[in-house]
């Protein structure tokens, strides 16, 4: 090792060398683990964003119409009353939004599912015109139970009937209201 004032040898420089080379390496990795730590922030709170949005515009669209009160309430009542309950929820999913979400995790097949999810809802929305409420939730649910979660058949049907025949003995038989579709 050499003493105060004589010039390093080759060995000791390259030491040194090695050892700034690491501390900027460290500090780089410190640097890029907090642009990274501040994106996976501001990706957790999207959902919660775009959540507070819509319920916005549904407060909007409900100050439109009457409100009314508890005792009477007007057309606008229920719907500023969801917008916000989504308001809510939306500032509590952005206080503490859910851990690491895969966003279109299209190798596992999820955006596939989901696909086929909407392109269900819309056949059920054009069945229900053709067929009436009762027959389009039983080819939704024997739809969505058995070819998007694979149930067994005898769970499929079992649910399928059960649901559209819960659903029509509340609304139909309990609370009077006719029947849709």
């Amino acid at each position: 090792m050499s003493s105060i004032g004589e010039a390093p040898t080759p060995s000791e420089s390259l030491v040194e060398q090695d050892m700034e080379t690491q501390t900027m390496a460290h500090d780089t990795e410190d640097t890029n683990a907090e642009v990274a730590s501040g994106k996976r922030w501001v990706v957790r709170r999207i959902p919660a964003l775009i959540l507070l949005i819509i319920a916005l515009a549904f407060a909007r669209e409900a100050l439109v119409l009457p409100i009314g009160g508890l005792r009477e309430p007007g057309p606008g009542f229920w719907i500023l009353t969801v917008s916000i309950l989504l308001a809510v929820l939306a500032v509590a999913l952005g206080i503490k939004p859910v851990a690491d979400i895969e966003l279109l995790n299209t190798t596992s097949g999820e955006l596939i599912r989901v696909a086929a999810g909407f392109a269900g809802v819309v056949g059920f929305l054009l069945l229900f015109y053709l067929t009436g409420y009762f027959l389009s939730t039983l080819v939704l649910t024997v739809y969505m139970a058995r070819l998007i979660r694979r149930e067994p058949w005898l769970r499929t049907l079992i649910i399928a009937v059960l649901s559209g025949a819960v659903v029509h003995g509340f609304f139909v038989v309990l609370l009077g209201l006719p029947s849709p579709g």
